[in-house]
């Protein structure tokens, strides 16, 4: 059986004021479809922490698109879907690369990768990846010591573009989105504030593309080890 991957459409546009509303075609439905399927189709290979951890990941792409207006919200229902993706608990390696080196060799990691060589990418390296202030260090150490750590991760992405790495720049997508996150996650940004408004915009522009080709991977490649899925244990509550 010949498997065909959903198309998955997204558009959006930057509003007044830095703002963005994304209008993009549901990719949750495409996907949920897709799994819904595959999962009917090939029961075995569907084990039930396999389809714990889709259905996580599809449930906050599903609330990324139902808050699209909401920037915060939605940013963080992305990030979240890609911390269900990539959370095991069987590794004591960086989960995120653990996650990328099983996708390597995939056709949703090459998408990825044109995702992030394209125009969204560009975007992302000036608002995101080039952005001082997002670096920890810049508070611990000094503008000086920011400004050379941002210099030196600036340079280390375009030499992965060059060299079209496609796994090192997911794995350096991911850390600087991860410290976009932390800094709302740590109450270190204003609810819907206008500052740093076009990183967050960068952000989850580049995320509504990247997260249903990492959802995808995984419905379509059940037999790749993407882990043992976390549980919540109430018991040690």
């Amino acid at each position: 059986m010949v498997r065909q991957a959903p198309r998955v459409y997204r558009e959006a546009f930057i509003a007044d004021n830095a703002f963005m509303n994304m209008l993009f075609a549901s990719a949750y439905e495409p996907l949920y479809a897709l799994f819904k399927e595959e999962r009917e189709s090939y029961p075995d290979l569907y084990p039930e922490p396999l389809r714990v951890r889709i259905h996580r990941a599809l449930s906050w792409l599903r609330a990324a698109e139902k808050h699209k207006l909401d920037q915060d919200f939605c940013f963080l229902s992305l990030m979240i879907a890609t911390h269900s993706c990539y959370t095991r608990n069987d590794s004591e390696h960086l989960l995120e690369f653990t996650y990328i080196d099983q996708m390597e060799g995939l056709r949703e990691l090459k998408k990825i990768e044109y995702i992030l060589l394209g125009i969204t990418g560009q975007e992302f390296i000036k608002e995101v990846i080039a952005n001082p202030h997002l670096k920890y260090n810049k508070y611990t150490d000094g503008n000086y010591a920011g400004d050379q750590s941002t210099r030196a991760g600036f340079d280390k992405y375009i030499e992965l573009m060059k060299k079209r790495d496609s796994k090192g720049l997911f794995r350096e997508m991911l850390i600087h989105l991860n410290m976009v996150r932390n800094a709302i996650a740590h109450g270190n940004r204003t609810y819907n504030s206008h500052l740093n408004s076009k990183t967050l915009t960068s952000g989850t522009a580049i995320l509504a593309e990247v997260v249903p080709m990492m959802i995808q991977a995984i419905i379509l490649n059940p037999d790749k080890d993407w882990g043992e899925t976390p549980w919540w244990n109430e018991n040690k509550i």
